[in-house]
């Protein structure tokens, strides 16, 4: 009997794997929680990162209890094979099978669908990432760079404040098809977008558009002059045809740097002590908004030093 037990070791060492998981989703809230309470910049991309660090933990708790569910359904079996017999087991194993079976089937399709959105995510990431780093070469022209800006219910991919002015740009990922061909290409007229046999599209038009509205009001009072924002529609990995400009200008992250520094896109309208008014507004946007329970938790810290304000190297 010892022996028929002992089988069974390695399922109930299985179960330990739930307290592993628990103690890596605990490292990785606390690597946010550092983030918050240091008030780091956000990078490009960390929204999106954010979200996928979300998905991660979504897959690994499903992944988690398809392993737990099997390991369920066979120590049940063995079980009731041993402790039951003639009706009672033909009901409670059809039973503990189908439960099994439901329990499996709504975890997979879970992890397919979370994998599904994990992918989109992925891509978008690496997207923004592509268009932060060419936004790096903007501040050797004495550009202003911010990422993530954070707003309810949505974000800014990038903000850039220089002496053309105050500019939104919004971030399109699109995964090309084998009939894209090599070199794929999208045409814009100046209000849509023409994909490859597919009907023409003003979504990423429209959201653009809201975005540099919503960072042009929210700008609105926090400095003594009203100045428009320009809206940008960033596309990686695409050429644009036709028209790149129109309500909101369309481009290829690689001719970023030549938009900013063209005769045509390149008016001087924003002085120097502008610059660094507005640019003081969007790097406390573009930080991590420390919550009301990382808050407490820092209230109850004693800090390692204090710095002066003009004192800060991030200081704009």
């Amino acid at each position: 009997m010892l022996a028929y037990y002992f089988n069974f070791l390695p399922l109930v060492l299985f179960l330990i794997l739930p307290f592993l998981l628990f103690a890596k989703r605990r490292q990785e809230n606390q690597r946010w929680g550092h983030s918050l309470n240091d008030r780091l910049l956000r990078s490009a991309g960390d929204s999106t990162l954010e979200a996928i660090e979300r998905l991660n933990v979504r897959l690994t708790h499903h992944l988690k209890w398809i392993g737990i569910t099997v390991s369920i359904q066979v120590i049940g079996q063995s079980l009731l094979v041993t402790f039951t017999s003639g009706s009672l087991q033909g009901l409670l194993l059809p039973m503990l099978s189908a439960l099994t079976i439901a329990s499996l089937i709504w975890h997979f399709a879970t992890v397919t669908h979370a994998l599904i959105k994990r992918s989109r995510q992925t891509g978008h990431y690496h997207g923004e990432r592509i268009v932060g780093e060419h936004l790096k070469m903007l501040t050797i022209e004495g550009y202003r760079v911010f990422h993530d800006l954070q707003f309810d219910g949505f974000n800014i991919d990038h903000a850039v404040v220089g002496p053309g002015g105050v500019f939104a740009l919004e971030t399109l990922v699109r995964q090309p098809r084998k009939s894209d061909g090599a070199n794929p290409s999208v045409g814009f007229d100046g209000e849509y977008l023409k994909w490859h046999k597919c009907k023409p599209r003003d979504e990423a038009i429209t959201r653009a558009l809201e975005r540099s509205k919503a960072l042009q009001e929210w700008l609105t009072g926090r400095i003594p002059q009203t100045l428009p924002v320009i809206p940008l529609l960033v596309i990686p990995g695409w050429k644009i045809d036709g028209e790149r400009k129109g309500k909101v200008s369309v481009l290829n992250p690689k001719f970023l740097a030549n938009f900013f520094q063209t005769e045509e896109n390149y008016t001087e309208i924003l002085e120097p002590t502008a610059i660094k008014r507005i640019s003081q507004q969007l790097l406390e946007k573009s930080r991590f908004q420390i919550t009301n329970e990382a808050k407490e938790k820092a209230d109850c810290e004693e800090p390692a030093f204090e710095m002066k304000e003009e004192e800060s190297p991030l200081a704009v």
